[in-house]
């Protein structure tokens, strides 16, 4: 912990910065011209004012607003660069799009090959004379063939096909693609066969297409000098980030348990690669230690495939290391800070990346936190100091980290400090023992064996212990949800927490403590009014049928009984943890009859849900006002139209199962008697006031 600020500059210039960004993100204009007038004031204030306390606050809040407005310009340069001459602004009236582009990356899974490409020129497929110069990332998944195998990074391939624009998630709080890939900038997509896929260069001589050979050499090593299934997946998780290999029960063990962040290269990984060259290099001179150092480093991050994370962690080890070379030093917070405001320099977008937030957030939890919490744990003995470090290590990341992992993935484990350990050290032999494993197998294969014999057991040692914590009562803590300024509050607090331990707001220890017991009490009342919720959500899940209905202290659900275990969770499970449903009582009602009507009493009007043909005595039905949800209709006859009308419902809402004639003349009856109408089918439907 600083000081104080003046320490850290780069701390405030990233925080200005960062304002700067969110600005910009709020949809606020600025004109272009207020940068120069600003940076003119800045420097004529500079140079007449006098040494008093009101000149030095002026200044620093006209250089807040430069760096400021210098994040908010830097953001809007990058979006007008992207959309600049996107291949999307084709006009080719419905036909298909020429398109050439250069292979970014290449993720190969079972039944397909899935690349993100850049765009380099664009034209419509009947007029390939009308070809142009385009920019423009897309996503393009291939079905595997012969063709598709030979696809590395690197290359440039042609193909003619139909591109749409990413869809939005179709249910509430559900994970969005659609968002997760513009954080990427990547907001179109492609399906295409292997046979239609022209590679205009087979052997491209870049660098990343050596490295994907490389990488598949490797991999190759992996499977033949180990014998256990589940190791060349954990041992390519770890060093490689790739858990498309990867035991599915293995990997929610890692989840449920808090220890996934070792499956994903980042700083951890980084790390260890650094500290083995410097064990290895500890009594070497300098200069080639730390040469040496540097290039190993940056050689693993480039096999990894260059995640942000890891090249993150890559530039902050490598400031460390010129440092210690020169012997020129800085405080951590300061290098951790001028390291984040050179990637949002250069990548702005990174600010909504979730491995960003999450690797500066634990490294910054690791620097403020790490010492305090060592300090306090006893050490009886100094043999067992590694093992406090590790403890201490994982407690500071996870306090920077979990506010945001509760945000973003709904859940938390009690046992993380303990489940670290293991999969911290487990990570340290893992990623030695694979990279030798995979290494040696190209030059010698017996020892690359005798290695593979070991990493076969630690990697089960590892996945068993792992599957134990899972097994502990309590292992993991789901249903959790943080809301925006919930999270914001959380983060403020732990800011006033760091600044009470290093004795900079003593006086503020009460105010803290009571912020804190109000903060649980408000996250008490907001489950209590959630409880006390009626709501009614009718999920988009194709041709089947999903309806949850929300009541104080239970949840109704009605649903087709062909529906899938993995469709309904990856549709409602969102939505459930949000209403706290694993509180109330739950109960499930089928439609399993060729024809059947469901009556479901609310607070104030009714549900009912029609299966099949629509009944000539729907006004019977209820004596009270409804809401009517037709599924599994084929065809809607002038008698059943002629019984909604005289029903009168509040709303009209027509199943995904429903044909698209009958969804049509839904919407024509629910515009007739003028009331709301909803198709479940393209985007959930929400019922207020049942």
């Amino acid at each position: 912990m600083p000081g104080s600020f003046s320490e850290i500059p780069f701390f405030r210039i990233v925080l200005a910065f960062i304002a700067g960004l969110l600005l910009y993100g709020l949809e606020v204009r600025i004109s272009i011209f207020i940068l120069p007038a600003l940076a003119l004031f800045f420097l004529v204030l500079a140079y007449t004012s006098g040494k008093t306390v009101w000149n030095y606050s002026l200044m620093g809040m006209a250089l807040f607003l430069l760096i400021l407005l210098s994040g908010f310009y830097r953001v809007q340069t990058t979006d007008q660069i992207g959309t600049l001459n996107h291949f999307s602004t084709q006009q080719c009236e419905g036909d298909e799009l020429l398109l050439r582009a250069r292979i970014d990356e290449v993720n190969d899974r079972t039944n397909f090959t899935r690349l993100l490409i850049s765009v380099k020129e664009a034209a419509c497929s009947q007029k390939p004379e009308s070809a142009s110069m385009a920019g423009g990332r897309l996503l393009l998944q291939i079905r595997n063939t012969d063709s598709s195998t030979l696809l590395i990074p690197g290359q440039t391939i042609e193909f003619t096909g139909k591109i749409g624009a990413i869809p939005q998630a179709r249910n509430p709080h559900a994970f969005s693609f659609k968002d997760f890939m513009a954080r990427q900038r990547v907001y179109h997509r492609g399906f295409l066969d292997g046979e239609e896929l022209n590679i205009l260069d087979k052997n491209p001589s870049q660098l990343t297409s050596r490295i994907h050979r490389f990488r598949k050499s490797f991999l190759s090593n992996l499977k033949t000098h180990t014998n256990m299934e589940e190791t060349p997946g954990l041992i390519t998780g770890i060093v490689l980030g790739d858990k498309s290999l990867m035991d599915d029960q293995i990997y929610s063990a890692f989840r449920d348990v808090g220890a996934a962040h070792v499956l994903a290269v980042s700083g951890l990984h980084v790390g260890i690669v650094y500290s083995l060259f410097y064990l290895f290099l500890k009594r070497a001179p300098s200069i080639p230690k730390a040469l040496i150092t540097l290039t190993g480093v940056w050689a693993f991050i480039l096999f990894a495939g260059a995640p942000p994370s890891a090249i993150r962690a890559g530039s902050m080890f490598s400031l460390f290391c010129l440092g210690q070379l020169f012997q020129k030093k800085a405080h951590s917070i300061n290098i951790l800070s001028f390291c984040a405001f050179l990637h949002l320099f250069y990548d702005p977008n990174l600010l909504a990346d979730i491995g960003f937030q999450f690797s500066y957030m634990a490294l910054l939890g690791i620097l403020v936190f790490f010492r305090k919490i060592n300090a306090f744990l006893p050490i009886p003995n100094k043999w067992i100091q590694p093992l406090r470090d590790l403890v201490s290590l994982s407690i500071a990341a996870q306090i920077g980290v979990l506010p945001l992992s509760i945000y973003y993935f709904n859940q938390a484990s009690p046992y993380f400090m303990f489940s670290s350990i293991f999969s911290i050290t487990g990570a340290y032999l893992i990623l030695t023992g694979g990279l030798l494993v995979g290494l040696l197998g190209f030059i010698l294969p017996k020892p690359a064996t005798v290695m593979g014999w070991l990493m076969d057991y630690l990697c089960w040692i590892l996945a068993e212990i792992m599957k134990l914590f899972n097994t502990l009562p309590a292992a993991s803590f789901k249903e959790l949800h943080l809301t925006i300024p919930e999270l914001l509050v959380i983060y403020g607090l732990i800011v006033l927490f760091a600044l009470i331990i290093y004795q900079r707001m003593v006086q503020w220890k009460k105010p803290v403590i009571l912020a804190m017991g109000l903060l649980v009490f408000t996250g008490f009342s907001h489950s209590y009014h959630k409880m006390q919720t009626h709501a009614v959500y009718i999920y988009s899940v194709g041709n089947e049928v999903l309806i949850d209905l929300f009541s104080p202290h239970r949840i109704n659900t009605v649903k087709s009984p062909t529906l899938k275990d993995r469709t309904e969770k990856f549709a409602a499970a969102g939505n459930r943890m949000v209403y706290k449903s694993g509180n109330r009582q739950s109960d499930t009602l089928y439609l399993n009859e060729e024809r059947s009507l469901k009556l479901i009493r609310g607070k104030q009007s009714d549900l009912v849900i029609v299966k099949g043909k629509v009944p000539t005595n729907l006004i019977e039905i209820t004596n009270r006002p409804f809401h009517l949800i037709l599924t599994y209709n084929s065809s809607l006859s002038a008698d059943q139209k002629e019984s909604i009308r005289s029903a009168s419902p509040l709303s009209i809402i027509s199943g995904g199962a429903n044909t698209r004639r009958t969804a049509v003349n839904l919407e024509e009856v629910a515009q007739q008697l003028d009331v709301p109408y909803g198709n479940s089918f393209h985007r959930y439907v929400k019922i207020k006031d049942l």
